[in-house]
């Protein structure tokens, strides 16, 4: 067996192993594993920053299985990212995966219950009467703004740092859905940044702010703002909340049971290089 680095030239010979959008990802870090035969056994998609490494996609063809192909690049993924000084790696799947999880294991993972995941669908949000309540409760002088306004970037970016906010969580926002809540005197208070993942659904990357229940009325009102501007009604409004701080945003956002919304059977797993721990 052998090791490759998958690029826009070979992709097209794992192009049966990995969803497309990932493959084309060409700020990730995907290598292949070729059989003596040359033939593609295994794939594993990660994305590499600030130190930390996130397995996105790891698959190995099912006529392949049982050859060691997953182990070997396993092994050769953990050596060139220990190479690069990355502190350890995640993987999140799906409880179904079973076999992922004890190969996981195997290699000295911890595994364990994933974040609780919430798919909302936008349909419920607009349409479901909860928003209609929250926007009459909205502050009479215009306190909320889009990151499509530039002027609210500066004073961002202080709030950001006075939160000591990692910047990966603006990775890939959309500055239309993302917004910022200012006290009178243009100081940010609150804010959510939201990303646009593809087929029709956003997802909430990170709400962080001062507790102000203002603040996270106004911050949904111009969310809801924005998509009925866009006539956006199609997808689902994606949250996910390990330590259950943002509970107050969703329940705002439907009259429904959370519950119904909950994605069950997601499964995360993490190996540390050193004493270094990822949050």
């Amino acid at each position: 067996m052998k090791i490759t680095r998958i690029t826009r030239e070979n992709a097209k010979y794992f192009s049966h192993l990995c969803p497309e959008e990932l493959l084309q990802d060409e700020s990730a870090l995907t290598l292949g594993v070729l059989s003596e035969k040359d033939e593609p056994m295994s794939i594993c998609v990660t994305d590499v920053s600030d130190g930390k490494a996130w397995i996105r996609w790891i698959f190995t063809d099912p006529e392949q299985r049982g050859r060691g192909g997953a182990a070997f690049l396993l092994e050769e993924l953990l050596h060139i990212l220990q190479e690069v000084d990355v502190e350890g790696i995640l993987v999140d799947f799906h409880e179904n995966d079973e076999d992922l999880a004890d190969f996981l294991m195997d290699h000295d993972f911890l595994v364990g219950d994933e974040q609780v995941l919430f798919r909302i669908p936008l349909m419920d949000l607009l349409y479901g009467g909860s928003l209609e309540k929250v926007v009459a409760r909205r502050s009479k002088e215009k306190r909320t703004y889009s990151l499509q306004n530039n002027e609210v970037l500066k004073p961002l970016a202080q709030f950001l740092i006075s939160h000591e906010v990692e910047t990966e969580f603006l990775d890939g926002i959309s500055r239309k859905y993302s917004f910022v809540f200012m006290d009178p005197s243009g100081k940010v208070t609150e804010c959510v940044f939201i990303s646009d993942v593809g087929n029709g659904d956003l997802r909430i990357n990170y709400l962080v702010g001062e507790g102000s229940p203002q603040g996270i009325i106004d911050l949904v009102t111009a969310f809801y703002d924005a998509l009925i501007k866009d006539e956006r009604d199609q997808g689902d409004l994606i949250f996910s909340d390990r330590l259950g701080a943002g509970i107050s945003f969703i329940d705002m956002l439907t009259e429904n049971d959370i519950g119904e919304y909950r994605v069950p059977g997601l499964m995360s797993a993490v190996k540390l290089f050193g004493a270094a721990e990822i949050v």
